[in-house]
């Protein structure tokens, strides 16, 4: 049974880097959906077994927790740059 995984962020373009990411990872296991907040998708979200937000998807809690339910997994996504 494939996992639903709900992809969130800010920008439309880094969504759909998760999400190959994603499904390059986990393949045939996962079923993705991409949102953000920019487009605004964000308000259509599906409910999804985990949810995978970047660090700058929401402005503030009560934002995350409009969009997202506390009793679902979630990850979040953070890069690190190096030099």
């Amino acid at each position: 049974m494939k996992k639903r995984v709900a992809i969130i962020t800010r920008d439309p373009i880094v969504s759909k880097f998760y999400e190959s990411q994603i499904l390059e990872l986990f393949g045939e296991f996962v079923e993705t959906s991409i949102y953000n907040v920019f487009d605004g998708s964000i308000s259509h979200i599906v409910k999804s077994d985990l949810y995978v937000t970047s660090t700058d998807a929401f402005n503030s809690t009560v934002e995350y927790a409009k969009y997202i339910p506390t009793e679902n997994e979630v990850t979040e996504v953070e890069i690190t740059y190096t030099t």
